[in-house]
Parts: structure tokens; C-alpha cells; sequence
């Protein structure tokens, strides 16, 4: 408020004037992003020598007022993504250890387990964490989980431009339906990784090259049992869309 030179009046209304008034809007994202830039070089350096890949970006202006201002109607400096970011690491322990790094350096805010989310692929740990006065969104998933779930979103959820591309026709649904099936089969076979990694406390002992890398060579026996627990669920999976019908 002090930075914008904004009177009485305006102040006791902010919230919602800068929802409405794309000029005002401007202006004060950019107040808001010099501070979230700052905490982004905090973010940064606490999270960035996690195992695998780290990638980090500030929210741009466009989207951001799409988001808060078209979509959630909020004012934007209440959304809890304005600085995110996410480790992509090569195996599940790696995902682990990068996840016990996050709890060790950063304030947890909240948790949310989301690496069966079977319906919307997303198939990460996924935190809200607090750096200084700002939430900031972390993921936390496999290579293997963020190639499905990047190819699954184009094959489901493709635009024009994707489709150009690759001069592919939109899928009927029928097809699109297979896509998520075959992505869903994919991830229950990696269901006892992440169960003996997160269910257990977030044990990475044996410098993260343990007995649960998904890829492992598996035993008849092994596989067997993979196969008949993604059939369940694709069983109840079917059972559920029925109804839903």
C-alpha cells in the first residue's frame, strides 16, 4: 500500500479494486514480485542441491491475472503459487531424500500426498512451503511419473497447437479414456516404491540405490503381483465410471 501511494479509501479496498482494476492490478504485482523474487534466490539455494532436477519460476502477470482475477476472483497475493517449483529426480528413494531435504530446510506449511493420484496423474509429493512471508508451491515427483503425466496431459488434453504439431487429429473419447487407463496401469506398478519410501517414514538408506528402483528386474512372482493389483484398481476404476454414467 505504502509503495502504490494509495489513499485511506483505496487501502480499505485494495482486495477488491485489484481484482477488478487491471491498472492497478499491473502495478501492484510488481510491487509484489520484488518481494517474491528475493525470497525466490532463498528458495533457491535451500532446495536446489536436492538429487535430480530442480526448476524454479515466479508466476508471470498475465497468468497470474487470469487466475486470481478471472478464475478464483481473489486478489492475487493470496494465491499460494506466485513462486513455485519442483525437484524431478531419477528414482523413488532420490524422490524421498529430496522430500526429507524440503521438511529439513523449509517451514512445511502443508503435505499432500499425491503420487497415486490415480485421476489426475499427478503422481508427486506436494507441499505448501513458507519462505518469509510468501507460501510457496513444491513438487516433488519421479522422471519416470513426469514423463507420463506430460504425455498423458497432451494426449488427453492437447490444444490446436499440439495437435498441428503433430498432425493428429482430437481423440475420440474412447481413446482418451485408454491414454488414462495405461497411465493408471503404469503407476500402480510402481505403487510398493512409493509405499516403502513415504509409508515408511522416508527411509533412503544405502545411498538411495536400495531394492525398490522402479525398473528393477522383478521376479515372475513380482510382476504377478503388480499386474493383479492394477487390475483391481482398473477394476474398481470401471465400476465407478459405470455408475458415474
Amino acid at each position: 500500500i505504502t509503495n502504490l501511494g494509495l489513499g485511506r479509501d483505496q487501502a480499505k479496498e485494495l482486495d477488491s479494486l485489484v481484482i477488478k482494476d487491471r491498472e492497478l492490478f499491473d502495478r501492484a504485482y510488481h510491487v509484489v514480485n520484488q518481494y517474491v523474487l528475493k525470497q525466490k534466490q532463498k528458495v533457491s539455494s535451500a532446495l536446489g542441491q536436492s538429487p535430480g532436477r530442480f526448476q524454479i519460476r515466479d508466476k508471470p502477470l498475465q497468468s497470474t491475472w487470469e487466475k486470481s482475477s478471472q478464475r478464483k476472483k481473489v486478489p492475487f497475493y493470496m494465491l499460494g503459487d506466485l513462486l513455485g517449483c519442483r525437484s524431478i529426480t531419477p528414482t523413488i528413494p532420490a524422490m524421498a531424500e529430496a522430500c526429507a531435504n524440503a521438511q529439513k530446510k523449509v517451514r512445511v506449511v502443508a503435505k499432500d500426498n499425491k503420487y497415486l493420484d490415480t485421476q489426475g496423474g499427478y503422481n508427486a509429493v506436494h507441499y505448501a512451503l513458507m519462505e518469509g512471508d510468501l507460501v510457496v508451491e513444491y513438487q516433488v515427483k519421479a522422471e519416470v511419473n513426469n514423463m507420463e503425466a506430460a504425455i498423458s496431459h497432451e494426449l488427453i488434453y492437447s490444444d490446436a497447437k499440439f495437435r498441428d504439431k503433430f498432425k493428429m487429429e482430437p481423440l475420440p473419447a474412447a481413446q482418451k479414456a485408454m491414454v488414462a487407463r495405461v497411465i493408471d496401469i503404469s503407476t500402480q506398478l510402481s505403487m510398493r516404491d512409493f509405499e516403502e519410501y513415504f509409508n515408511l517414514g522416508l527411509s533412503v538408506g544405502g545411498g538411495g540405490t536400495g531394492p525398490a528402483l522402479y525398473g528393477e528386474d522383478l521376479t515372475p512372482e513380482q510382476l504377478q503381483e503388480r499386474l493383479r493389483l492394477a487390475a483391481l484398481r482398473m477394476a474398481r476404476f470401471c465400476a465407478f465410471g459405470d455408475r458415474g454414467r
